[in-house]
């Protein structure tokens, strides 16, 4: 759809005409548009409805058309270009990139006068680690990137080719099969509009956190409550505070260039000294340090940012500011994908866990990954409101950071397992009735695991870790753990539901003492190789499965959670138990419950 308030009413004969105008270089149409304009006046004029009348915005646009698709970070400005409307694009704490669609119409290159109709689509990836933004071209043909800045040069994108983009000034156009290039749009980046402080915790403030980080202490009815809470969406919608008038800026400079620009300046509070200020990032913070996550703003009162729509949910029913704290208290788990703490967040009443996806460092391919996955997870768990799954209490996808409840361990606990029969019976009741939810959700987890279940008596068991879900009928992720991979896969790259309950079987067996931790006790292998069935991967996975099979054998069926867990490891995935039947096969003891599908 276009873009609310900007009008998009051409006729055809309309959109013909403009098809014949526009074009970059030589035989250019005399009519205004922002390619006949010097490129200092357009910076000029972009630099200004930047910094008066959009100044929290992220993007500002000069379209030949109106774009397309995603319009709710995009809003209207009360300006134009080279007779071309302008929009400002707004990053807000539920953006990791931003989809820019535009419809053109160019001559057909050998058949004049015809008229071909198509659409440019790129996506713009935001860096939470720089100023700089990965630029994809998603359309199924050519893209052209211009540099309008002082280094100049352009650049042709392939589909699905990628370049990161600094800010400044950039023009995106197409072309036909003769390399004649129709002007699209001209964009202009701008520096991030938030900045994270670290600073040190009050004197007073414990930094031990490892009684913090087990979560095992009982859980007061009041904290279930809040646990199962709406999730609370930190909006990016700054407020104007008061200051001198901004100066005379002729250029980019102030809004590209310049790490102070327009930053509020963090107050020292007693107790507490900022000790590494801009340009640092949540993965820096140590424990018992705090991070400042702050929106930048305008200095001048008169200066006010258009309205942004709201942003709702079926899950999510209140909102806080873009700027709060987050101090960090011990840390949990970290890897080369994420970073997991025991955090306290300034607008949450609770102490809670902060999972950030690890993105500093990674290639342009890399930032596009992180961005999906933190995507997905937040997503899925934005979506499920169930006991027994992992509850999401905030989000800002600024810097690619999900906010959910702390939990007690996971059952990933050594090589052999701790637990109590008693335990394994809870632990089965409790991740079956999350499967069975997730049934009803048509969602897959793809990754059921003993590191992806917390447990305590006093919780039970609770589902985490949403990043390789999917719908049922979506294409299921080649990722996951290589021991909880169901047979089907290696014959025909099946997953699904099934799936969840063999690897949800496998890990039960962990919980029941029946084998070792798979990861610790049997070496692993390549998921995405097992299809070659002459290959290594392939013979590894079928020896596995192999022993998988006599430890079933062993199993005690006239114990009723033995009994299910066998019926979880059917190798025919069409006689493998559902989870909502296991649920009642277990509460009933395994009685008069039909076996299979």
């Amino acid at each position: 759809m276009p873009v609310q308030g900007v009008p998009d009413d051409d006729k055809p004969e309309q959109q013909e005409a403009k098809a014949k105008r526009g074009l970059e270089g030589e035989g250019q149409d005399t009519l205004a548009t922002p390619a006949n304009l010097p490129v200092a006046e357009l910076m000029e004029t972009f630099t200004n409805v930047s910094l008066t009348t959009s100044p929290d915005a992220r993007l500002i646009l000069a379209c030949s058309r109106p774009p397309e698709g995603e319009t709710s970070a995009v809003i209207r400005l009360p300006h134009s270009v080279g007779g071309w409307d302008m929009v400002g694009v707004v990053q807000r704490t539920v953006d990791v990139d931003f989809a820019l669609v535009i419809p053109f119409s160019i001559p057909h290159p050998h058949r004049p006068p015809e008229i071909l109709h198509g659409q440019a689509q790129c996506r713009i990836y935001y860096d939470p680690s720089s100023d700089d933004c990965l630029l994809v071209n998603e359309s199924p043909g050519p893209i052209y990137l211009t540099d309008l800045g002082p280094s100049g040069g352009k650049t042709r994108l392939s589909p699905t080719q990628r370049r990161m983009v600094s800010p400044g000034l950039w023009r995106i156009s197409v072309g036909d099969g003769g390399d004649i290039r129709r002007h699209l749009v001209d964009l202009l980046l701008v520096r991030r509009q938030f900045v994270v402080d670290i600073a040190e915790a009050p004197r007073d403030t414990p930094t031990s956190a490892k009684r913090l980080a087990s979560g095992d202490e009982e859980e007061p009815a009041t904290k279930r409550q809040r646990r199962e809470a709406d999730v609370s969406e930190i909006l990016l919608v700054p407020t104007v505070s008061g200051g001198a008038g901004l100066p005379n800026i002729s250029g980019l400079n102030a809004i590209t260039s310049s790490p102070n620009a327009a930053v509020l300046t963090t107050a020292a509070t007693p107790g507490r000294q900022v000790i590494r200020k801009h340009g640092a990032s949540v993965l820096d913070l140590l424990d018992g340090e705090i991070a400042i996550i702050k929106t930048t703003q305008p200095k001048n009162p008169e200066m006010k940012a258009a309205p942004l729509p709201v942003v709702s949910s079926r899950t999510s029913s209140a909102s806080s500011p873009a700027t709060y704290e987050l101090g960090r208290f011990g840390s949990i788990a970290d890897s080369r994908s994420s970073s997991v703490f025991v955090a306290q967040h300034s607008e949450i009443a609770e102490r809670i866990v902060a999972k950030i996806v690890r993105y500093e460092g990674k290639t342009a391919n890399d930032l596009a990954s992180c961005a999906r996955r933190w995507r997905t997870e937040k997503s899925f768990l934005e979506k499920l409101r169930h006991r027994n799954i992992v509850s999401l209490k905030a989000f800002d996808g600024r810097i690619f950071a999900l906010y959910i409840e702390r939990l007690p361990p996971s059952l990933h606990r050594g090589m052999h397992s701790p637990f109590h029969p008693s335990d394994a019976a809870v632990i089965l009741r409790d991740a079956l009735s999350a499967l069975a939810y997730l049934e009803t959700q048509q969602i897959v987890h793809n990754d059921i695991k003993p590191a992806n279940i917390a447990y305590s008596p006093q919780r039970g068991a609770v589902l985490l870790d949403f990043e390789m879900a999917r719908f049922v009928h979506d294409n299921g992720p080649v990722g996951g753990t290589p021991w909880y991979i169901p047979p089907e896969f290696a014959e025909n790259g099946m997953r699904g539901a099934p799936g969840d309950m063999w690897a949800l079987g496998i890990t039960m067996l962990y919980v029941l003492g029946k084998i070792s931790l798979p990861e610790k006790a049997v070496a692993g292998w390549m998921i995405h190789q097992v299809a070659n069935k002459h290959g290594t991967a392939y013979r590894q996975m079928m020896a596995w499965v192999d022993s998988v099979t006599l430890v079933r054998q062993r199993l005690n069926r006239e114990d009723s959670t033995e009994r299910v867990v066998d019926r979880m490891l059917e190798q025919n995935p069409g006689s493998r138990i559902r989870a909502s039947q296991a649920s009642v096969t277990l509460i009933s003891g395994g009685k008069d419950v039909a076996k299979g599908s």
